[in-house]
């Protein structure tokens, strides 16, 4: 699920989910032209617990980067 309170262009963040016969997992890409900081957002799989999992404060996305978040993590957090 996704805050969509966040101030990020449409244009510069791409979010897809995987659904995995192993693992269910969230990869959060940069495809716009400037790094984008996605510190202290919130990931979770749960409509009733919609920060579950933060991101570690201060991680920032360059230009054509990504982050993969499996389904362990989030519920570890």
């Amino acid at each position: 699920l996704v805050d969509k309170s966040v101030l990020v262009p449409p244009s510069q963040i791409s979010l897809v989910t995987v659904t995995d016969v192993v693992e269910d997992a969230i990869e959060i890409q940069n495809i716009g032209p400037n790094p984008v900081t996605i510190g202290d957002w919130f990931l979770s799989n749960s409509e009733n617990a919609l920060k579950k999992f933060r991101l570690a404060t201060g991680t920032v996305l360059v230009p054509g980067a990504f982050k993969v978040f499996y389904e362990t993590n989030i519920n570890a957090g």
